[in-house]
């Protein structure tokens, strides 16, 4: 989109003044503080400044009155930064969006002259991934993946390859899923008005938004009307559906078996039966006779 050509970045000044501004304010009593859309000071010199000033502020005054969550890129983030999300309490949210090689060129993740130049991108994108992955889980620091399912593309294969990333033994026996501590922030796709999903996929790969004007309708079910697209012409979206849950459910397990205090026992129920909710709603809005 070209309002996302320009980076804008707000002043360390700016940004510790505000920091002050809602710890000071005794009638907003608040325990968190999401900063997002899109990235969290894209500069790095503008986070080692932030970072810096942060840094004096605390030492001064004390540690803030909240916790702070920011997002950031697979691709900006360094463990430096990493270190001062966990010094400062400081909770990162990555857009990982998925992990098939596939999946990630056909959504355009990631940008190139050739195929040769993306690929390599990609592969590159996915090292970073594992890489904060290894130094989130030394340093202890809470952190969350958004995680795209059912997306415009999707088919077996592809899911093949994030089964195959995430639970292929490479690591001395164990799987990424089984060797480390990873939170994954599920969200299903849902037609974005102008994207360019949206404007190819029924071409691309024979996706059917199903209420492609689902603004149009207006309806309590209006929000689940734009995630009812089946991702391609062979996968409909409740065989994607199933085999996403499939997934899930093993990862949670595995995720489970290793601490992770995201994925307890009463949490993989909720998913459960939260999935079969929104599995029987998309099939009562497909089919209201039924």
């Amino acid at each position: 989109m070209n309002c996302y050509r320009k980076v804008r970045v707000k002043s360390s000044e700016k940004c510790i003044k505000e920091l002050k501004a809602i710890k000071e304010t005794d009638w907003l009593p608040i325990t968190r503080l999401y900063i997002s859309d899109m990235i969290f000071l894209p500069k790095k010199s503008a986070r080692r400044k932030f970072f810096k000033k942060l840094g004096k502020m605390v030492e001064k005054e004390g540690g803030l009155s909240f916790y702070i969550t920011v997002s950031d890129r697979v691709d900006f983030c360094s463990e430096e930064d990493l270190k001062n999300y966990k010094k400062f309490d400081i909770t990162p949210s990555f857009g990982l969006e998925s992990c098939s090689k596939t999946l990630l060129y056909r959504m355009g993740k990631i940008l190139g002259k050739n195929d040769g130049q993306i690929y390599s991108g990609i592969n590159n994108y996915l090292k970073s991934f594992k890489r904060i992955v290894k130094i989130g889980n030394e340093l202890d620091l809470p952190i969350t993946y958004n995680y795209l399912i059912c997306l415009p593309g999707t088919d077996k294969s592809t899911i093949r390859e994030e089964k195959y990333f995430f639970f292929n033994k490479r690591f001395n026996g164990k799987s990424l899923a089984e060797k480390y501590r990873i939170t994954l922030k599920l969200n299903k796709y849902m037609a974005s008005i102008g994207s360019y999903m949206f404007e190819n996929a029924e071409k691309a790969f024979g996706s059917k938004f199903h209420y492609k004007k689902w603004w149009k309708t207006f309806s309590n079910d209006q929000q689940l009307l734009a995630a009812i697209v089946d991702p391609t012409e062979g996968l409909s979206i409740f065989d994607c559906a199933k085999q996403y849950r499939e997934f899930l459910i093993e990862f949670a397990k595995k995720q489970h078996a290793i601490g992770n205090p995201s994925y307890s026992f009463q949490n993989i129920l909720f998913f459960k039966e939260e999935s079969l909710k929104r599995y029987d709603l998309f099939k009562k809005i497909l089919n209201p006779k039924n």
